[in-house]
């Protein structure tokens, strides 16, 4: 069984049936083995790790072979994200996160985790992100005008924003605020447009069990194909096979 939470800048999974085929997004992946190490391929690179941090865009596939695990995706653009590069990524592939009494306690408090009470994944994710020492309470430095672009993007009703929109909204032509949210975001703004609309159309199938052809359309995709495509092609996996067996747990984090 797959348990799916999702926070306000990620989406998490507690699971022990992960298998993607090479795929690479614009978000940060964090990996946490809860029985020994596991295998994970990064730019063709097998690595064995028990907790690992893949940077955005670089190609990487996995399979869990039935090992349990938490996994989470989190916005390149995010508090949370800006701060797990500075510290930990830079510009490198990943990160291996050894040994040490936190993680050791917190895989710990992973393993009692009942999957009945929601407020331990809460408990738990604010646990992770004190192991990694982020504070979630800090703001990236933006220019104004890409504040005002994540944050129109972030309160928008599923599917209906979208470049020319923003571009308008901040009173910039469509290549200037292009060219200005990659430089201050690093995430080119039409794939930071496309993660989101991923995203809600997951969240129509998952949290409000649609079907997948109507998630597809009401996330603004052109077709359920489309969002197929695109879903095989920044998660390496299908989206039939992502809402089998799972369950959608609505939690309050980051």
């Amino acid at each position: 069984m797959n348990y799916i939470l999702f926070g306000k800048d990620s989406i998490a999974s507690f699971s022990n049936t992960t298998k993607a085929e090479s795929h690479k997004h614009w978000m940060l992946q964090i990996f946490l083995s809860l029985d020994g190490e596991m295998i994970i391929e990064v730019s063709g690179k097998p690595i064995s790790f028990e907790c690992i941090i893949i940077n955005s865009n670089r190609v990487h596939k996995i399979d869990s072979a039935q090992t349990s695990h938490f996994t989470m995706l989190l916005d390149n653009t995010s508090t949370i994200g800006k701060q797990l590069k500075k510290v930990y990524l830079q510009n490198k592939d990943y990160h291996l996160f050894h040994a040490s009494a936190n993680m050791v306690a917190l895989k710990n408090s992973l393993k009692k985790l009942d999957t009945m009470k929601i407020l331990y994944y809460e408990i738990f994710i604010q646990r992770l992100f004190q192991t990694l020492n982020i504070n979630t309470c800090v703001k990236p430095n933006y220019d104004s005008r890409i504040h005002t672009a994540l944050k129109a993007i972030s309160t928008s009703q599923k599917g209906e924003i979208s470049l020319q929109s923003l571009a308008h909204l901040v009173a910039l032509s469509k290549s200037r605020l292009s060219h200005l949210f990659k430089a201050e975001t690093g995430t080119p703004l039409k794939s930071y447009l496309l993660l989101h609309r991923l995203r809600d159309a997951y969240s129509y199938l998952l949290e409000y069990r649609y079907d997948i052809t109507t998630s597809a359309m009401k996330a603004g995709f052109d077709s359920p194909s489309h969002f197929a495509a695109t879903s095989k092609k920044i998660t390496g996996m299908s989206a039939s096979n992502i809402s089998k067996d799972s369950v959608f747990l609505k939690v309050s984090f980051p």
